[in-house]
C-alpha cells in the first residue's frame, strides 16, 4: 500500500537518505524525469479534483490500473 500526501504548506528542509537524492521540482518538470512507472498518472490524484484513488488491478493475467 501507498499513501499520497499532498499539503500546500511545508517548513524545514527536505533530507535525501541512502535510497535516494530528495528535490523539489516544478510540475512541467516532471514529463522529462525518470519517473516511477505511471507516475503521471498518479500525479492525476494531486491535481484534479474528485479523485482520491489509484490501485492496480490483474485482468487477463496482466496489471492494470484504475483511478476512482
Amino acid at each position: 500500500m501507498v499513501l499520497f500526501y499532498k499539503t500546500e504548506h511545508f517548513e524545514g528542509q527536505l533530507h535525501s537518505s541512502a535510497e535516494g537524492a530528495v528535490y523539489w521540482v516544478r510540475l512541467d518538470e516532471l514529463p522529462g524525469m525518470a519517473l516511477a512507472n505511471d507516475m503521471d498518472q498518479m500525479m492525476k490524484i494531486f491535481l484534479e479534483d474528485g479523485l482520491s484513488e489509484f490501485f492496480y488491478f490483474r485482468e487477463n493475467g496482466g496489471w492494470r490500473w484504475e483511478l476512482k
